[in-house]
């Protein structure tokens, strides 16, 4: 069982590629961002857009149907962010939800500092629908368990040399900086406990975390099914690092006067990528269990040799 779970934020958002990540028909396309964003310098580690595989389209036919949309037209704010990528474009693909493997340096390791192995990542961000049904939401789209935590220049390097792996924070730019860190997942769970990792790759309203009421994607509902008997959200989060991660305060409630009576409707964080839950809160492993078995794609791979 997880003792934390953490509501990790990636993909395409107002800074970092422009815009949000596509829904199209009905399928969850998570948009890695940029490498002009991050510290990625080699080619090497870095894909291009047109190489991406996303199921049943590649990266390149995203790009092709997102300009024909008005929501990436260039009229509106951080679109021409978005309209400068093309199939070209190198992108740095963290998570590698195919691969069971994200990376995370400076403030992201930190927000993580406390993870142990075993500790899961719900990855989630900011998705519109193409056909307009569903606009401007935050979604669930994959999930990995930190089977091993991998820190330090030599030990990435022997990891990914031995596995024969191609990941952006194996490039010099982050090797060399001391807070990066290897989050894995082995992929195996034949024991019925692991949860091992993989994708979300349908739009669900049970994968969306905002609001089905709210008018913002900031405002988000726990699930009613599992958390009903909660008097708030307070309940199953905890605060690993303080300055950084979410903390629910009665501030932090909405003043929708639609949903400011509902007790599981909150305001999530605007900053920060990593919003911690109690995994050991058995509403939460069950939630979580229930979440990937019945939504989730999920990828079995053999061990990975450390």
């Amino acid at each position: 069982m997880p003792k934390i779970v953490s509501l990790s934020r990636k993909g395409f958002d107002s800074a970092f590629g422009g815009t949000s990540s596509p829904i199209i028909d009905n399928k969850v396309y998570s948009l890695p961002i940029p490498s002009s964003e991050t510290k990625m310098f080699s080619q090497k580690y870095s894909k291009k857009y047109k190489d991406l595989k996303f199921d049943n389209l590649s990266g390149s036919e995203i790009l092709k149907k997102l300009q024909k949309t008005p929501h990436h037209s260039k009229k509106l704010p951080g679109n021409e962010k978005r309209n400068e990528i093309t199939p070209e474009s190198l992108c740095h693909l963290d998570p590698d939800l195919d691969a069971g493997i994200y990376g995370a340096i400076g403030n992201a390791s930190s927000q993580l500092k406390n993870f142990k192995q075993g500790d899961l990542l719900l990855f989630f961000g900011w998705f519109f629908d193409k056909d307009g049904e569903k606009k401007d939401i935050h979604h669930l789209f994959g999930w990995l368990q930190a089977d091993y935590i991998i820190k330090g220049k030599e030990k990435i390097q022997s990891f990914c040399n031995k596995n024969n792996i191609v990941h952006p924070h194996v490039d010099e730019a982050f090797l060399n900086d001391k807070t990066n860190v290897l989050y894995v997942s082995k992929g195996d769970s034949s024991d019925g406990e692991s949860l091992g990792y993989g994708k979300f790759e349908n739009f669900h309203p049970e994968l969306r975390l905002t609001h089905p009421l709210s008018k913002k994607r900031t405002i988000w509902q726990l699930n009613k099914s599992y958390f009903s008997e909660l008097k708030s959200p307070w309940e199953i989060f905890k605060t690993y690092v303080k300055e950084e991660s979410f903390t629910y305060k009665s501030s932090s409630k909405t003043n929708d006067p639609l949903i400011k009576d509902d007790k599981l409707a909150f305001k999530s964080p605007d900053i920060g990528q990593e919003i911690f839950m109690d995994g050991n809160h058995p509403k939460v492993d069950e939630w979580v269990r229930y979440l990937i078995k019945t939504y989730g794609t999920q990828i079995e791979r053999k061990n990975y040799t450390l």
